[in-house]
């Protein structure tokens, strides 16, 4: 995975998500340094009051942090400072995005373990985007984890209605029936 992210710095230095890529490794190998250089240099390619040259859409400078916080929860790195801060600043340049809440959700859920706030947060992604399997899927998830299985199982067939070819979904279906002992 570095060397892909490597080759597309080279081959585009402006993408500042190939450096959040490099950050999402390091975080897992639990190198902070490296991790806060490599989102530093990607936050120095947004633009800012330093950087008015500087011309990217506010929605993708969204993306850009909201996959940072992102590499916060996939590595369980628990900064929820830094996390909330990186969110909260998406939020304003792009608050119409389903991912901001999903990531905001798997915060609570992963990172917080505060269920309540974490469906919240997968609540308002669902109604901004009907037709995604993803937050339905976390619902269930959380659902799961709560040993609701019947909520947990409507959620997930919700899902495979929803996008047949949604993988995740057969594999936390696969969990739940093999839980059941069917």
């Amino acid at each position: 995975a570095r060397a892909i992210f490597e080759l597309g710095i080279r081959q585009d230095p402006a993408n500042p998500l190939n450096l959040v890529g490099l950050g999402a490794l390091d975080l897992i190998r639990k190198d902070m340094a490296a991790a806060r250089t490599d989102f530093d240099k990607a936050l120095a390619l947004l633009p800012s009051k330093a950087n008015k040259q500087i011309k990217m859409a506010p929605d993708r400078q969204a993306r850009v942090l909201i996959h940072m916080a992102e590499a916060y929860v996939i590595a369980t790195v628990h900064d929820t400072a830094t996390v909330f801060d990186l969110l909260r600043r998406a939020e304003k340049l792009d608050n119409k995005n389903p991912q901001l809440y999903i990531v905001k959700g798997d915060v609570y859920f992963y990172l917080l373990n505060d269920g309540s706030k974490a469906i919240s947060n997968y609540n308002q992604a669902k109604a901004l985007d009907p037709q995604s399997p993803e937050a339905s899927l976390r619902i269930g998830q959380l659902w799961l984890r709560a040993r609701q299985y019947t909520t947990a199982l409507n959620y997930y067939q919700e899902v495979v209605k929803m996008d047949s070819t949604f993988g995740p979904a057969y594999r936390e279906l696969g969990t739940l029936l093999s839980r059941a002992g069917r």
